[in-house]
């Protein structure tokens, strides 16, 4: 999956981050209703039944922190039963409620209620806005749930209707969205478009090899907002969320280590990683008895890391097939020279003379001082174990083949090129020069025999 679209898809995610700031989740309606369902005293149950008092005597409503507006308006209270409603003049709009319940009710506070709005004066078109036990999902909605409230200690309050301080219980709920669930996925989805650029980047100015620390640089950053961000959910009780910015953290934190240090386990981490995003959020949907509410409005775009763990599976299965294709190419380009190599192979070392002299060239060729090449590619063929081009044996790269042709070579001179080639293949087994990873870039000069057959046959599989 090229960058390009990986990217279209950031940009994506970024526009709905944008619209979690901007998202009005505000309440309207002319009759604020709370249904208390169940007191601190009563019996929960099927068979129990409603509270004879709503349990409170004091409703508020706020709108952006401030709630004076709300007290100089015209309104009426009605108390029946349960209920405890508030009939405005006109339509308000509010996105956080709160009560007090006198702590010398004891019992009757309540435990488990609702709280309903309705636009009209008559009716009952009432629509559910809070709930005594919420929940924040992954995408930033609300589910309304049927559990008790946690209500805080009662405490002294100072209410200026009745212009007395009092021992009561406040209980406030707002309907926005936490903050740091905001700042998380603006953070982490601008990161993440930096990384896309910055890989295109590196891409067309074909330095990708040394693109790697920064590249997991970043990666590190967007771990540390997932940690941040977990450790602020904990903290406000937002547990289910804290967990899923651990388990992002994990992956991020692998992508950087594998960028950093051991690009070649990319393609495996792309697997890890992607399968870690998409089953976090599916698990924490289904524990909140929510499946259905991954896909949300926009078909799962609201769940952030969502569809990055799509395109990383995506990589991961399509990186995985190209890899055993190559595979079987390479294979298929090296097959007649295997079997000419065995061949030869056999008949030079059935002279004595040749075995003792290809010794003497492994012994000296392993004693020679490594040399820093300033590259970071790897290549491996067959199982073998990767070399690493930064650290080359710059002595014996070529092998400079005899002119058959000339004089005074001795027998030398009745090998060719092709026969040094096979023979040094199970020698030395040295790394190519990095410019043989380069496309389109020179390959060897004239009159040179390359040491390392591996590193041909596998840049002809990437190649083809």
């Amino acid at each position: 999956m090229s960058l390009g679209f990986v990217g279209l898809l950031l940009v994506v995610d970024l526009t709905f981050g944008v619209e979690y700031v901007i998202k009005d989740r505000s309440f309207s309606g002319r009759r604020i209703r709370f249904n208390s369902l169940e007191s601190t005293g009563g019996v929960s149950g099927a068979n129990s039944s409603l509270p004879e008092h709503p349990g409170i005597d004091y409703l508020g409503l706020r709108m952006g922190n401030c709630g004076l507006q709300f007290e100089k308006m015209n309104k009426s209270v009605v108390i029946d039963k349960n209920t405890f409603s508030l009939i405005f003049d006109q339509v308000i709009e509010a996105d956080e409620f709160y009560f007090l319940s006198d702590a010398e009710q004891g019992e009757n506070t309540p435990r488990r209620f609702v709280l309903e709005a309705s636009r009209l004066l008559e009716g009952e078109d009432w629509v559910q806005v809070g709930s005594s036990s919420i929940v924040w999902t992954w995408s930033g909605n609300m589910l309304m749930m049927d559990g008790p409230a946690t209500l805080p200690a009662a405490t002294q309050l100072f209410s200026r209707e009745e212009n007395k301080t009092r021992f009561a219980t406040h209980f406030e709920q707002t309907v926005q969205i936490p903050e740091m669930l905001v700042w998380n996925r603006l953070g982490t989805s601008v990161l993440l478009v930096c990384f896309v650029v910055f890989s295109l980047v590196a891409a067309t100015n074909e330095y990708q090899l040394q693109a790697g620390k920064v590249s997991g640089g970043i990666w590190m950053i967007i771990c540390l907002v997932e940690i941040v961000s977990s450790i602020w959910f904990s903290y406000f009780n937002h547990v289910h969320l804290a967990i899923i910015c651990v388990v992002f953290a994990l992956a991020d934190a692998g992508f950087c280590l594998v960028l950093m240090f051991s690009e070649v386990y990319l393609r495996h981490w792309c697997g890890v990683g992607g399968a870690a995003f998409v089953a976090s959020i599916l698990v924490d949907y289904i524990v909140l008895g929510h499946p259905w509410g991954i896909l949300g409005e926009t078909l799962g775009f609201e769940n952030r890391g969502l569809y990055h763990g799509l395109v990383l599976l995506i990589n991961f299965f399509q990186s995985s097939v190209m890899r055993w294709h190559n595979r079987r190419t390479a294979n298929a380009i090296i097959a007649e020279d295997q079997r000419v190599y065995d061949a030869i192979w056999t008949q030079m070392m059935a002279d004595p003379d040749i075995a003792k002299s290809l010794e003497e060239i492994e012994s000296r060729t392993n004693a020679m001082t490594v040399e820093s090449a300033g590259t970071g590619a790897h290549v491996r063929q067959r199982g073998r174990t990767l070399y690493r081009l930064s650290k080359l044996v710059k002595a014996v790269k070529f092998l400079k083949v005899p002119d058959p042709n000339a004089a005074g070579q001795g027998s030398n001179a009745e090998l060719h090129a092709s026969d040094l080639t096979v023979l040094a293949r199970r020698t030395s087994m040295l790394p190519l020069d990095s410019r043989l990873l380069v496309r389109g870039g020179p390959w060897l000069a004239p009159g040179d025999v390359i040491l390392d057959l591996d590193l041909v046959f596998a840049q002809a599989a990437v190649l083809n």
